[in-house]
């Protein structure tokens, strides 16, 4: 009986080793976030990277955190190329959870992920000034291999910076130009030969 305890105990310890670690990365595709504007819309990949040779993932998932500053389009969320037959719609969930970006992978009939690659993308949009980062939620990025060990997942952060978009203030000279030609439109009165 103790010994089956105790391989009962192993089995159940054994799930819960880590497999390794993975990265899970933002990248805006070289847009330099410090520098958007009101109304700009940037794409926004999860990127997986750090699988090892003949390593294959079960489950993978992560929530994206937005801030006040930026909006999620939720018609853009998409599965990335990991999944460029198409994901099984039983297994690869998207969805937008108040705003945030909610992505999870769960083999079920298909194949499990076996290379790098994006796993999700999604676009957003600065709708207020500020500033702050795109950031996983704590805890949220989760990650197992087909033996049901979890995998150690590593994330990055992306700074931005959101300034009011420039309104254009006609020059004095443009502005004279205006007047001049609205002047020259008007009807001259003519005199009457006497």
């Amino acid at each position: 009986m103790r010994y089956a305890l105790a391989l009962l105990a192993l089995s159940f310890s054994s799930t819960t080793l880590s497999a390794g670690t993975i990265t899970l990365s933002l990248d805006a595709g070289g847009t330099d976030l410090s520098t958007l504007k009101v109304g700009d819309t940037v794409s926004i990949n999860v990127n997986l990277s750090g699988l090892m040779t003949g390593q294959s993932l079960s489950a993978l998932g992560g929530t994206v955190e937005m801030t006040p500053e930026l909006s999620v389009d939720t018609f853009s969320l998409a599965p990335g190329i990991l999944f460029a037959s198409g994901p099984d719609p039983f297994e690869l969930f998207l969805d937008t959870p108040g705003g945030n970006v909610d992505a999870e992978f769960f083999q079920v009939f298909g194949d499990p992920i076996a290379t790098d690659g994006q796993f999700f993308t999604f676009d957003i949009t600065a709708v207020s000034t500020g500033s702050g980062q795109i950031t996983f939620e704590d805890f949220s990025p989760f990650a197992s291999d087909t033996n049901f060990n979890f995998v150690d997942v590593a994330t990055n952060t992306l700074d931005y910076t959101v300034s009011q978009a420039g309104n254009v203030v006609p020059e004095p000279a443009s502005l004279f130009c205006f007047v001049g030609i609205a002047l020259l439109g008007l009807p001259r009165r003519q005199r009457s030969p006497n």
